[in-house]
């Protein structure tokens, strides 16, 4: 499994380098039922994906994009339902009047919107938009935020916060609805290779096992634990 380095609370890579997090300790209690193991590899997001693609690594957990479809599978049932996507600007931000009024994909268009690499949900919305820079990672993207070097960007906010804290940053950006876009996310899927030994039955083993997990509270337990 590969993920793009720390996005808490879904992945948090720890002091001594291991990825841990909601994803990873879900899939070992999954991977329990199943005796299945999981190993979990921390690279930047664009890479991790290619490397699904080109049969490097087995899976990852993400939003199944029609390109992704291309080369994995997804599980039926979202393993996260809704991300709680927000608007995030700087606190001092001289156009938050008009960012507060933001309802609508279309209504991002006149802003300086910052995303990161490999963000392939955000690519499918704004791919031609030359309004949107994108850089490397979370950290450069809240920075850009907090010090006014873009005026927006669309992101969870559990995740933001998280990162926020980490970086120095908390309390210099505010976060605004954006039931425009959690309206249009079905959540993050777990995703197998599509030439992965047996990858059918293997989802469908998986697709079992998930949904008791999450029935039994599995998911939320870990959301509270990590948040």
């Amino acid at each position: 499994m590969v993920a793009g380095g720390s996005f808490p609370p879904f992945t948090v890579l720890d002091g001594d380098g291991r990825m841990t997090g909601v994803y990873p300790d879900a899939l070992a209690s999954i991977g329990r039922e199943l005796d299945w193991t999981f190993q979990y590899m921390a690279v930047p997001w664009a890479r991790a994906q290619d490397m699904v693609r080109t049969a490097q690594a087995d899976g990852f957990i993400t939003v199944p994009t029609p390109e992704r479809q291309n080369y994995a599978l997804f599980a039926k049932q979202p393993l996260v339902s809704g991300l709680g996507m927000v608007i995030v600007h700087a606190v001092d931000s001289p156009r938050r009047s008009e960012i507060e009024r933001i309802a609508s994909y279309d209504d991002l268009r006149p802003f300086a919107l910052v995303d990161y690499i490999g963000n392939g949900w955000g690519n499918a919305i704004w791919e031609s938009w030359p309004t949107v820079e994108r850089v490397r990672d979370l950290r450069t993207l809240v920075r850009m935020i907090a010090t006014g070097r873009a005026d927006i960007a669309l992101q969870p906010r559990s995740v933001v916060e998280a990162v926020a804290r980490q970086a120095g940053f908390e309390g210099q950006i505010v976060f605004h609805a954006a039931t425009f876009a959690e309206r249009s996310t079905s959540g993050v899927h777990f995703g197998l290779r599509r030439n992965f030994p047996g990858a059918e039955a293997s989802m469908a083993l998986y697709e079992e096992v998930q949904a008791r997990f999450i029935a039994r509270r599995g998911v939320d337990d870990l959301m509270e634990r990590w948040s």
